[in-house]
């Protein structure tokens, strides 16, 4: 009897520890980008050998293809978003090829919008002509605009603000370097932010002396927004026509990140 007891026993702990087993296997786990661990395995894809070409256009091709494929970026970091369609597919993406930094060469441009709001960006790449790699100048948000002036602007993923002004960054391409660098971050307060209970902050009527109804904030430490400084509108629009002034937009042409597409573009 005392064995047939004993037998029972383990049995149900044997049950027991096969059903907790199957219970823990089964609760998904994320990464911090919101993908799920079991769609991408224990461990992220390890980074690729960075690119190496003798000329732009190969490199650039080569690049691309990989991406495409791959989903590889040119310095060899993984595209993380890109496992499945949870995001979209590859072709949601786009790339161009074109002299957005006014170096005179061309630079590779890939905007990356399938993955999690924090991974969204924008990339410009250069070519080394003297080591053959790839040389990435800027990453941004995705939503970008170059001047011809060597500046460049970058919308923010999410509006928290309460200004009619989207916040964005202003960047400026360093020719010594051949970097952009961060000049400031701006966004908008309007007058009527007592009827905002969500919002944080008070109006400085002292400082909109245009009476204009709205104040500028310039932050050109990157940081918390109401760090930046309150500006009227006139040193607002002065401030803005300093950086972009009388530049022109460049009219930087993308196309979908297909392999047809890179083929057609740069191989």
């Amino acid at each position: 009897m005392k064995k047939i007891i004993v037998l029972v026993l383990a049995l149900m702990m044997l049950a027991f520890s096969a059903c907790t087993q199957e219970t823990e296997e089964s609760v998904p786990t994320y990464n911090e980008s919101g993908v799920s661990q079991s769609d991408i395995g224990d461990e992220e894809p390890p980074a690729a050998e960075p690119i190496f070409a003798e000329t732009r256009q190969e490199a650039y091709y080569l690049a691309m293809s990989r991406f495409s494929t791959d989903c590889f970026f040119p310095d060899g970091s993984f595209a993380e978003g890109l496992e499945d369609d949870t995001f979209g597919k590859m072709e949601d993406n786009s790339f161009a090829v074109c002299d957005v930094d006014g170096d005179g060469n061309e630079e590779l441009v890939i905007i990356f919008k399938t993955t999690c709001r924090a991974l969204l960006s924008a990339r410009v790449y250069d070519y080394n002509e003297e080591t053959g790699e790839l040389i990435e100048e800027w990453e941004a948000c995705p939503s970008v605009k170059f001047y011809d002036n060597g500046y460049a602007v970058s919308n923010h993923p999410k509006n928290e603000t309460h200004g009619t002004v989207w916040p964005y960054a202003v960047y400026c391409h360093m020719a010594d370097t051949d970097k952009y660098e961060f000049v400031a971050n701006v966004h908008s307060l309007c007058d009527d932010v007592e009827s905002m209970p969500d919002c944080p902050w008070d109006y400085p009527y002292e400082v909109d002396v245009s009476g204009h109804g709205e104040v500028y904030y310039v932050d050109t430490t990157w940081g918390a927004y109401e760090e930046g400084r309150a500006l009227d509108i006139t040193e607002y629009e002065a401030w803005l026509d300093s950086k972009i002034g009388d530049a022109k937009e460049i009219n930087v042409e993308y196309f979908p990140i297909t392999q047809e597409n890179v083929n057609n573009q740069l191989g």
